[in-house]
């Protein structure tokens, strides 16, 4: 058996890296802490709070974007720091960081320093892949490394 994906391409996407060794502790603390501002997902108080702001700049349907906005920092993040489908998630969150630097900061990096780093942080990880200690390089042994032969 060859694994459930067959299209290389895409096996390549999602397992394979060119990470070096050590950026997991940098994956692993980014994730951790985009994760930590998702964490707003689970309190309706936050919640309200993050989409009357996300409509005082003029973000439409700020509630429900709210809702996509945090579960995409919980969730990514959850899988980053776990270096599970590392790419997809990075592109994710590299996506939700330009929303935020483009409406909340003006795509000032100065004004909005944190986000203009996670930017940064994501596009690298979206990248260069999980690494070495990811469970992307658990799953690329498994989706990738197994001979075409066994079927």
């Amino acid at each position: 058996m060859n694994g459930i994906i067959r299209n290389p391409a895409l096996k390549c996407f999602l397992f394979a890296s060119s990470a070096p060794d050590l950026s997991c502790i940098v994956r692993f603390f980014a994730g951790l802490m985009i994760a930590k501002h998702g964490l707003m997902l689970f309190s309706a108080e936050a919640m309200t709070g993050t989409a009357g702001l996300f409509g005082n700049i003029g973000i439409p349907m700020p509630g429900l974007m709210a809702y996509v906005a945090k579960s995409a920092e919980f969730f990514g993040g959850v899988l980053l720091a776990a270096g599970a489908l590392t790419r997809p998630a990075s592109l994710v969150l590299t996506f939700n960081m330009i929303v935020a630097s483009g409406t909340a900061h003006h795509f000032n990096p100065f004004e909005g320093e944190p986000a203009f780093l996670f930017l940064l942080l994501f596009a690298v990880f979206a990248m260069i892949g999980g690494g070495k200690y990811s469970v992307d390089c658990l799953l690329k042994k498994y989706f990738i490394d197994r001979s075409d032969g066994e079927r």
